[in-house]
């Protein structure tokens, strides 16, 4: 199945240059900010602005941070966003925070690496958990307007595992 990705990562590497029009770099920017204030809602179970920004297209693809399969296309992505989401709306607050690592853009591409905080409160234990991931996604300009066309998360390790020089 990584073949099927490949071709797409390639080809977003050979798109995205830093010679985009003034115009197109407030789009992205937007885009960005909108991308943030979606997922925020997102991890308090409101899944639809999060939703809204992803290409839905069967070409779509999903790695989650919750572990599973990959997912391909947009049926199968949108049921695992509304899942995802809900399992985190279970709980009494949640607080998103990103650090952007990388990220650039052509006329037609996007990319994004980026580290993720999920803080979230569970106020029947009295317990505060934070996950973090390690996120890069794939974006495309789809008439006017980016959209997600590829996001891959895992859990970011913090701890010293012994495994590192």
């Amino acid at each position: 199945m990584l073949h099927k990705l490949t071709p797409l990562l390639l080809l977003t590497l050979f798109a995205c240059t830093s010679t985009t029009a003034q115009h197109d770099a407030g789009s992205f920017s937007d885009f960005m900010d909108a991308f943030d204030e979606a997922i925020q809602v997102f991890v308090n179970g409101e899944p639809e602005p999060f939703m809204g920004l992803w290409a839905q297209q069967e070409r779509t693809t999903l790695a989650g941070g919750l572990g599973g399969e990959i997912e391909f296309g947009w049926e199968a992505i949108s049921e695992r966003l509304v899942r995802v989401s809900g399992m985190y709306g279970q709980f009494d607050q949640a607080r998103y925070q990103a650090q952007r690592v990388a990220y650039g853009y052509g006329d037609r591409f996007g990319y994004l690496v980026q580290h993720e905080e999920i803080e979230i409160d569970d106020a029947e234990s009295g317990t505060t958990a934070t996950r973090f991931y390690r996120a890069t996604m794939t974006f495309e300009r789809i008439g006017d307007t980016w959209r997600v066309v590829h996001r891959q998360a895992d859990l970011h390790t913090v701890e010293d595992d012994g495994l590192r020089d």
